[in-house]
């Protein structure tokens, strides 16, 4: 009799968790059909790995690779929605607002331009932003780096950036005491960075004159003004005119031998500058970010945003042309070697 009971016992309880596994189903069905939508809006085109060509149409991007590690697979369970201005300024409203009304589950906005545009674009509609950003806090987008409050967090640079780069001015030029800072204020990182470029020259015992250049038409006589001013190294600040006016930068650096520190410009030092400090390579930690946001494990302005160690890359052709010396300390902190 005992028997018969602990078979029944068994069947009710076989049954039992068969219904329980059967209601289950559904959800997790459900779960496994979870389809994300991810927008991708960049102000220029989209950054490639180191010596590959970017692609204007947002199909190969390094940022993708990092978020197929977290099971974000494009045609698969994950859409992308990429839109880029190619650095038109004037289109970069419109385009945040398609974003938006995209209605996309988080937006990751590559450059600082985009940033401010998709947060105007989410002051009523605060859809979860990873950015990529030289100085978030000083173009509004976050409250803090620990905390940053708003539907924006991301990554940028680490704090110190200003002395990294009059260090280098000053290792490769020991009695450097004049240094001309390049700068374009209408670009929104500008202001933030001028001011601690003058700050970090201070410190440093090194006067800091500023050269503002709107156009590339402006740069020859810019540099010719630096050399008659007394000028010994010029730090580069952030803004397209300079970013894409490499070939005209490089050459203008050794023709009135002034050494150049820039702020993402590789392409100056690829065409004859001294040294810049690129993007770090954050995409791993944009993906991060997406995963902990899209998966519900943290609010986005509770992520602190993460602040990197640019790479630096030094042209010893340049160095040896302008007369300097790099020491080997210098070159083997560079992460990439022109010579």
């Amino acid at each position: 009799m005992a028997g018969v009971k602990a078979v029944h016992w068994t069947s009710r309880l076989l049954i039992g968790l068969a219904l329980a596994f059967s209601a289950l189903a559904p959800v997790a069905a459900q779960a496994q059909a979870k389809h994300y939508r991810i927008g991708i809006i960049n102000y220029a085109a989209p950054m490639g790995r180191p010596g590959e060509a970017p692609d204007p149409g947002g199909g190969k991007m390094p940022v993708k690779d990092a978020l197929a590690k977290y099971g974000y697979v494009e045609g698969g369970n994950t859409t992308y929605h990429f839109l880029s201005a190619g650095r038109d300024l004037g289109k970069m409203d419109q385009l945040a607002r398609d974003m938006v009304a995209w209605k996309p589950d988080v937006i990751l906005t590559l450059m600082s331009n985009a940033g401010l545009y998709v947060m105007h674009a989410t002051a009523n509609d605060p859809v979860p932003v990873v950015f990529w950003a030289t100085d978030p806090l000083e173009e509004g987008l976050i409250k803090s780096y620990m905390r940053p409050g708003k539907n924006f967090t991301g990554f940028s640079y680490e704090p110190g950036y200003a002395l990294k780069q009059m260090r280098v001015l000053k290792i490769l030029k020991p009695n450097l005491k004049k240094v001309a800072h390049l700068y374009n204020h209408t670009y929104s990182p500008a202001p933030s960075q001028r001011r601690e470029i003058i700050e970090a020259g201070r410190w440093m015992g090194i006067e800091v004159k500023t050269y503002e250049v709107m156009t590339k038409e402006g740069l020859e006589p810019a540099f010719a003004q630096m050399k008659k001013d007394g000028m010994e190294a010029v730090s580069i600040g952030p803004h397209e005119v300079f970013n894409t006016n490499g070939p005209i930068i490089g050459p203008l650096s050794l023709k009135y031998g002034l050494p150049t520190m820039g702020c993402c410009q590789m392409s100056i030092v690829q065409n004859g500058g001294t040294a810049a400090f690129g993007p770090p390579d954050g995409w791993p930690a944009m993906a991060e970010r997406v995963d902990m946001i899209l998966q519900g494990r943290a609010k986005v302005g509770d992520i602190p945003v993460l602040r990197m160690a640019p790479p630096m890359m030094l042209n010893l052709k340049s160095v040896k042309a302008l007369g300097l010396t790099a020491p080997d300390y210098l070159i083997d902190e560079a992460d990439r070697l022109i010579q």
